[in-house]
């Protein structure tokens, strides 16, 4: 069965616009936690947003804020999220309470290509603004 043209580009769209509404997402949290250590290892290096529960995994968490940190290459790619320096870290720096609230059940969400657009803007405008505040 052929997909309708109609329908092949509104899900091109949509997909776009998820890839650029997450890539604003995490030059967000790394420019929210430039210069903080790393929240699975502790070290100070050059941080990507690692997502305490995966996309994959938790994809209604995509853009939740308090799910995402600064994390160092080798425990985001290499070592698959380092999942339990994570937990680790995230109780250090935030308490079980936290944690637990991460963990629980969560609200699954189908974003608009609307919506997804709007965090995007959203997102670059507050990575711009840390940036500038970094650069004053």
């Amino acid at each position: 069965m052929k997909r309708s043209p109609i329908r092949s580009r509104s899900l091109k769209s949509r997909s776009a616009a998820l890839v650029q509404a997450q890539a604003a997402f995490n030059a967000f949290i790394r420019a929210r936690d430039f210069g903080l250590p790393c929240i699975s290892c502790g070290e100070v290096k050059e941080l990507q947003c690692g997502h305490y529960r995966s996309v994959r995994a938790a994809p209604e968490l995509r853009f939740a804020e308090e799910n995402a940190n600064g994390q160092c290459e080798r425990c985001n790619t290499n070592l698959g999220g380092n999942r339990e320096g994570y937990r680790r870290g995230i109780i250090e720096s935030f308490g079980k309470a936290y944690l637990d609230c991460l963990d629980g059940p969560h609200e699954a969400k189908n974003y608009t290509v609307e919506q997804l657009r709007e965090i995007r803007a959203k997102y670059s405008a507050r990575a711009a603004e840390l940036i500038a505040d970094m650069a004053a």
